[in-house]
C-alpha cells in the first residue's frame, strides 16, 4: 500500500524531531539547545465541527529539560500540558474544543526549565465551513474528558449526538508490524434523545483507510448505553505514523458524535 501525502508530511515531522531529539542527547550539557516542538498530529487543515474535541499529539525536546507544553490561540493560553518529571523529551495529547466556525490558528510551544521557550507550532485547522473567521477570545481550557458536540436532529427527528469513552485496543501510537492485520475497538456512549436502531454506522472520513472497509454498522444501542465498535485495519507496508480518522453516521447519511481516530507506527 501507497503512503498517502498526509501520512508522509507526519513522518517526516516525526523524523524532524526525532533529529533534533538526538542532537539534544548528544550536546552532553555542553551546549544549551532551545526548545523544539512539533504537532505530530491533527495534520494541517484538518476538518472538525464545532464543540467537536480535538485530540492534538504534541512532541517536544529541550537540552534543559522541558516543563510544559502550551497551546495558544489568539496568543491567549487555552490549555497545557505540564511535565511532572521535566526531561529531555515530553510528549502529551492536548484537548481542545471550539465553539464558533471557520478556520482556526493554534500555536504550541515548548517551555524548558529556564523559562526559555521554542519557537511556535504553527497549525491551520478548519472547523464547520471554509472561510477564513475571526476568532473571539478563546473559551476555557477543556477538560481530559469529551464532551459531546451540539446534537444533530436525524431524519427521524431524533438529536443524535455521541460521546468517546475510551479506546478498548490500539492505543493510540501502537507499534504494529507493516503488512499485519489489526483490530480496532472504540467504546462510544449513545447521548442522544433516542435509541440507535438498525441503519447506524461509524464512518471513515479522512486520513488514511488502511484497507478497511469504509462504513462498519454499529450494533443497536438504546439511549445512554455504550457500544464497543471495532473496525479491521492492514498496517501499511512502509514504516511511518498513520492516522485514519472515523465519525458516526445516522441512516439518512448525517454525520453526527465526537469524531475518533486510530494512529499507529509501523517500524
Amino acid at each position: 500500500m501507497k503512503k498517502t501525502l498526509q501520512a508522509a508530511l507526519q513522518e517526516a515531522r516525526v523524523i524532524w524531531l526525532v533529529l533534533l531529539m538526538a542532537l539534544t542527547a548528544c550536546s552532553g550539557g555542553t551546549q544549551s539547545l532551545k526548545p523544539v516542538i512539533s504537532i505530530i498530529t491533527p495534520v494541517e487543515g484538518a476538518r472538525f465541527g464545532v464543540g467537536e474535541t480535538i485530540m492534538l499529539q504534541v512532541a517536544a525536546a529541550s537540552s534543559n529539560n522541558v516543563v510544559r507544553i502550551e497551546l495558544r490561540l489568539n496568543n491567549a493560553i487555552v490549555a497545557t500540558a505540564q511535565n511532572d518529571d521535566p526531561s529531555p523529551t515530553f510528549s502529551a495529547q492536548i484537548n481542545y474544543t471550539p465553539n464558533q466556525s471557520g478556520t482556526l490558528t493554534l500555536m504550541a510551544t515548548a517551555i524548558d526549565g529556564t523559562g526559555g521557550s521554542s519557537e511556535p507550532y504553527v497549525l491551520n485547522i478548519i472547523i464547520g465551513e471554509d472561510e477564513l473567521f475571526s476568532v473571539p477570545l478563546p473559551t476555557q481550557p477543556v477538560q481530559p474528558t469529551q464532551t459531546p458536540p451540539p446534537g444533530v436532529i436525524g431524519d427521524n427527528g431524533c438529536t443524535l449526538s455521541a460521546t468517546f469513552v475510551t479506546d478498548v485496543t490500539i492505543p493510540d501510537n501502537t507499534a504494529i508490524d507493516a503488512g499485519k492485520s489489526f483490530i480496532k475497538t472504540w467504546r462510544m456512549r449513545n447521548t442522544s434523545s433516542c435509541a440507535w436502531e438498525s441503519g447506524y454506522k461509524l464512518k471513515f472520513l479522512s486520513d488514511d483507510i488502511m484497507g478497511a472497509t469504509p462504513e462498519m454498522a454499529i450494533p443497536p444501542t438504546p439511549k445512554d448505553a455504550e457500544v464497543d465498535i471495532s473496525v479491521q485495519f492492514t498496517a501499511p507496508v512502509t514504516s511511518g505514523t498513520y492516522t485514519s480518522s472515523w465519525k458516526l453516521v445516522e441512516p439518512g447519511g448525517k454525520l453526527f458524535g465526537n469524531r475518533v481516530f486510530v494512529v499507529i507506527n509501523v517500524p
